[in-house]
This record gives structure tokens, C-alpha cells and sequence, in this order.
């Protein structure tokens, strides 16, 4: 890279006096357009110039997620390709695997009608989804209540068939009740003191 010390090197001068020159702050005379002549000639570009320069090529080169300036504009392209076709940012974010700011700094924020239509799809969603959980917490407290109502009619039946066989057992249970019980008389001398042991 050129430098102001090299032009100051070859007219064996001061770099101060250089930039001065260079600047236009040292008038016009004959060694002044000698050294621009020289400093155009070998390609010297100032501190500002590199700068610009350095500026312009990054922005003709910019990188974005692994892509160039061109694939950018493809891709902007496709945004608004996808908006036209009526998707919202963040469908289209979706669909392109970005986020919802990158499609909104790139192609501006969705008209507010679009805008409206999604706050109003959103509401509609969130009722359904609502319901649906209000269903399923209903549908849960019914299969219960029916689970209830079978474990008493399955006790229904057993408790009738019970009745049934009380009724049909009752002449043994009363013949049995009224039978006096028979118990032998034990005799405590003939037991054996050896044999309690």
C-alpha cells in the first residue's frame, strides 16, 4: 500500500508538508501539482478515500448467513414475492427460514389490513383452541360421572343377585337357625394333666 511517507521519501521532504500539499493547503505552485502528479501516478489514495473505498466493497460483498449481496436480493425478492401473495411476516419468515425481523427490516413492516385479518385469525384460534380445552375438560368429567353410574349398576346387580339367593336359601337358613346346637359335655377329670403339658 502507498503511503505519504513514500512520496515524502522520494521528494525527500516532510509527510506533514505532503499532506498539505495533497490537502490543497499549500496553494498551487509547480512542486504542488508535481507531487499530486506523482501521488495520481503510483496510485496513492488518502486516509478518506481508503476509507470510502473500504466502505463500498463491503457493501457490495455483504455477507448474510453465509450468503453474497447478490443471494440477498434473491431472497428479498422472494419476500415480497410471498407478500404480494398475501402471507404475513411471519409466514413468510416461516417459509424462508428467517425471522420475523429480518422479513420486516428487509421488506417493511405488513400493510394493516393484513395486520387486522391475523390479530382476527389469532382471536379466532385462541377461541377455538379455548373450547376445545373446555371440551376436553367436560369430556373428562362426563367419562368419570359414566364410569360412576357403571361401578353402581354392576353393584345393582350383584346386590340383586345376592337377594335371590338369600330368598331362594331361606327355608335351610331358618331350619338351621331353629336346629338347637348339639355340643357334647366334656369331662374335665378324664383329661390327662400329661396331655395339657
Amino acid at each position: 500500500m502507498i503511503t505519504i511517507t513514500n512520496i515524502a521519501d522520494h521528494f525527500n521532504v516532510s509527510t506533514s508538508y505532503i499532506s498539505m500539499c495533497l490537502s490543497g493547503k499549500n496553494g498551487n505552485g509547480a512542486r504542488v501539482k508535481q507531487i499530486r502528479e506523482y501521488a495520481e501516478q503510483i496510485g496513492y489514495k488518502s486516509v478518506a478515500e481508503r476509507k470510502e473505498a473500504a466502505k463500498k466493497e463491503k457493501a457490495a460483498h455483504t455477507w448474510w448467513k453465509g450468503g453474497c449481496f447478490h443471494e440477498r436480493e434473491e431472497e428479498r425478492s422472494r419476500m415480497l414475492e410471498l407478500r404480494a401473495d398475501g402471507y404475513s411476516n411471519k409466514e413468510i419468515a416461516k417459509k424462508i427460514g428467517r425471522t420475523a425481523m429480518t422479513v420486516r427490516r428487509n421488506i417493511g413492516p405488513q400493510p394493516a389490513e393484513m395486520t387486522k385479518v391475523n390479530r382476527q385469525t389469532a382471536q379466532h384460534i385462541r377461541a377455538y383452541k379455548s373450547a376445545a380445552r373446555k371440551m376436553a375438560v367436560s369430556n373428562t368429567k362426563i367419562a368419570a360421572y359414566n364410569e360412576k353410574v357403571e361401578r353402581h349398576n354392576k353393584i345393582k346387580v350383584e346386590l340383586a343377585l345376592l337377594e335371590k339367593d338369600l330368598l331362594k336359601n331361606k327355608p335351610n337358613i331358618e331350619a338351621i337357625a331353629a336346629a338347637p346346637i348339639a355340643v357334647p359335655p366334656v369331662d374335665l377329670h378324664a383329661v390327662q394333666p400329661t396331655a395339657l403339658m
